[in-house]
């Protein structure tokens, strides 16, 4: 038996499943998961450029995710920081002077 395999580029609509008139690309774009999928379970097949775009959309998706979870490792120390004890005055009109001319008396 002859399996037909579909192979897809990026705009090709899909005719079938949950993203039927869609084209490939905006599929990738708003559920890639759902590409890999078919990828994984039925005879659908990407171009070389369809799937280079799937794996640098996901990469692209993960690096976001991974730089909003971690923390930033550089942090310049702002005056708060240098001192607690004291705060800057950051009102309208204030040019931050007073804060100087008190350290320097």
């Amino acid at each position: 038996m002859i399996d037909l395999i579909n192979i897809y580029d990026l705009d090709d609509v899909l005719d079938f499943g949950k993203f039927a008139g869609n084209n490939v690309e905006d599929i990738i774009l708003e559920n890639s998961q759902y590409i890999r999928w078919l990828v994984g379970n039925t005879p659908f097949k990407l171009t070389d450029r369809a799937d280079e775009f799937l794996r640098v959309t996901e990469f692209r998706a993960k690096s976001a995710r991974m730089r909003q979870q971690r923390p930033s490792r550089r942090r310049r120390k702002g005056h708060q920081d240098i001192y607690p004890e004291q705060s800057l005055d950051t009102s309208p009109g204030s040019n931050g002077m007073d804060l100087w001319i008190l350290e320097l008396d």
